[in-house]
């Protein structure tokens, strides 16, 4: 094994690590393991090289000495965006096995065929399993079940099944196949290497769905029980399976993945999500960290919205531990559109309407949630001016993409608000419209930037990025008139005409401010993406600019 808080490195190199000693040691287990590390630069530089393996798709993975050598594919996060996977294309067919980290789909049911896309993709490119991940619930029951029956890539998830309840109600069918279709574990073999395979969803998943009404027959493990869950499931492979290296597909997040990797033994490598977290490279203390016993863990995640895919090249002796691993993403963007999955893609959805053109473009922040970001600002100024409403309001996870100069269609409008969810007015009062916001201002201090900030045309506001503070609010209606807001003392008799999608106002995200779907005044089963498509379509070819700051101000 590698031990942390040792100096037994004999040598290094571009190839690989040596280590002096392979026996198991007993490590006490810290809450961070990073902390009993003692820092070695040689060990350091070893696992952050960044080298692109010499890969021979004849050559077994096995070598001469009995270690084992596998070059893994991953992507996560993907969120629906089939115009990003048709610019990944086949990248990934260099790998070994290919994995995901979760929330390939995105959108309920009247996003099917946006998910047909996605289930295409993974099939074609022969990925061979998936974390479960809140989007990919998104739909109903019987819709998940649907588009993935004849799926050959599998869905993991050991902490989400169907409750004891659920099982005895005769009217629980869907639940019973829907817990048989997602697997707990399994024994993967590659040319000779056999290997295992858990899954994990989100801790939070019932917070994070679309709706979590669908799914009242299902149960989520919190993190101490998936934390067992995960160490039962390893203990079965090994014991019973006889495995000795072990993947865990999780959709937990980057700093729970951390948690996992140090409170459970034999666990490898964790293909990770949720958090949408850049990790490249191999970094102790980072995505490098000590199981319970000592032995390795390395942690990916590769951003999010397709914007980047990874490849792990890693080594195991013939006990199953690593000894040398190369993490590296890759840029989405930088890639050439694979015209074969275009047109697989326009048979499903149909071949896209031009629109117009875009201008010029502010790009979007690199933290989306928690920075301004005008193209953001863009859809909520299309949902206010297409609905005639008095503020249009779209949250900051909302938006999956970013406009671009140059001619813009339907299929650009859907990548960057692809959930498919329906829109609709309702009447609130100024004290659950400042309640709201205040919802989305926490976000600034929250590690991970959730739920994020709402956007709201027809208003600006300062929040205080180190207490995620309302600080003001100024609200200007469709004149051009200007009226502060008490943001302490809200007016209850003061109300708006609101325009939304029924995510925000059904409450999504603990916004119950917003909660106001059933009092509203008109419902309607378009999304954000065809206001989008008709405010676009409505400049009548003249090029729209996407460059309006200043609505949303967050003040160190």
């Amino acid at each position: 094994m590698i031990n942390f808080s040792s100096n037994n490195i004999i040598s290094s190199s571009r190839q690989g690590v040596k280590v002096q000693n392979t026996k198991k040691q007993d490590v006490t287990p810290q809450n961070k393991v990073v902390e009993q590390f003692k820092p070695n630069s040689t060990l350091l530089s070893a696992w952050t090289t960044k080298t692109t393996s010499i890969y021979n798709p004849d050559k077994s993975p096995i070598n001469q000495d009995g270690s084992v050598s596998l070059k893994i594919g991953y992507l996560n996060d993907v969120h629906g965006q089939y115009l990003k996977l048709t610019k990944i294309g086949n990248a990934l067919r260099d790998c070994d096995i290919r994995f995901s980290g979760g929330d390939n789909m995105i959108g309920d049911d009247r996003n099917e065929n946006v998910n047909k896309c996605i289930v295409k993709y993974f099939d074609s490119e022969n990925f061979e399993s998936s974390a479960v991940g809140n989007h990919d619930v998104d739909g109903s029951e019987e819709m998940f079940l649907k588009l993935t029956q004849d799926a050959k890539m599998k869905y993991l998830a050991a902490n989400f099944k169907q409750s004891a309840a659920s099982k005895m109600s005769p009217d629980a069918k869907a639940g019973k196949e829907m817990d048989e279709r997602i697997v707990d574990s399994y024994v993967g073999d590659y040319k000779g290497v056999k290997y295992g395979v858990i899954g994990v969803a989100p801790c939070d998943m019932k917070t994070r769905m679309t709706h979590p009404e669908l799914y009242t027959d299902f149960e989520i493990d919190d993190l101490p029980k998936t934390i067992t869950e995960v160490q039962k499931e390893v203990d079965k492979l090994k014991n019973e399976d006889g495995v000795n290296i072990i993947f865990l597909l999780s959709h937990a997040g980057h700093f729970t993945d951390r948690e996992i990797a140090q409170e459970t033994s034999g666990v490898d490598v964790i293909i990770g999500g949720h958090s949408h977290t850049y990790v490249d490279g191999v970094k102790e203390g980072e995505n490098l960290f000590a199981s319970k016993t000592g032995e390795p863990v390395i942690i990916t995640n590769a951003e999010k919205d397709g914007n980047y895919f990874g490849k792990l090249d890693i080594t195991f002796n013939k006990d199953g531990v690593i000894t040398h691993a190369n993490n590296n993403l890759f840029e989405t963007s930088k890639c050439r559109k694979n015209m074969i999955y275009k047109k697989m893609f326009d048979d499903i959805i149909g071949e896209p309407e031009k629109l117009g053109k875009i201008g010029n473009v502010i790009p979007a922040p690199k933290q989306r949630l928690t920075e301004e970001s005008a193209h953001a600002n863009f859809v909520a100024k299309a949902i206010r001016e297409e609905m005639g409403v008095d503020i249009g309001i779209v949250n900051a996870g909302n938006i999956r993409n970013q406009f671009e100069p140059g001619s813009f269609d339907t299929s650009d409008a859907k990548s960057i608000s692809p959930f498919g969810d329906g829109m609709a007015i309702v009447t609130i009062n100024e004290k659950d419209l400042v309640d709201g916001i205040k919802h989305g201002c926490k976000s600034v201090t929250d590690k991970n930037g959730k739920p994020g900030l709402y956007y709201a045309a027809g208003l600006t506001y300062s929040v205080k990025k180190s207490t995620g503070e309302l600080l003001e609010m100024t609200y200007t209606d469709r004149e051009g008139n200007q009226r502060k807001i008490d943001v302490n003392n809200p007016d209850p008799n003061k109300t708006y005409r609101i325009g939304a999608d029924d995510y925000i106002l059904r409450g999504g995200d603990g916004a119950t401010p917003f909660n106001h779907l059933d009092e509203a005044e008109a419902i309607f089963e378009y999304s954000e993406d065809k206001l989008i498509s008709d405010y676009v379509k409505h400049h009548n070819g003249q090029p729209v600019n996407i460059d309006e700051l200043g609505i949303i101000n967050v003040i160190d």
